[in-house]
């Protein structure tokens, strides 16, 4: 799992959301991300919505 406080990207294995039995659904835009090398690129093709709620604040990430 990277969850980076400077990006807008989250990311999560596969296995991950699998184990958890999250729904996923396809990207409206699929998008590639690479770190410091190009044969280090991740296709995200899926994303898995996930509502959250701490007292009067919703949101879905």
């Amino acid at each position: 799992m990277i969850i980076h406080s400077g990006s807008c990207e989250n990311v999560v294995l596969t296995t991950m959301v699998e184990k958890l039995a999250l729904p996923t659904e396809n990207h409206p835009k699929p998008y590639s991300l690479s770190w410091i090398q190009k044969e280090n690129e991740v296709r995200v093709t899926k994303r898995c919505l996930v509502s959250f709620s701490i007292r009067n604040f919703e949101e879905q990430v």
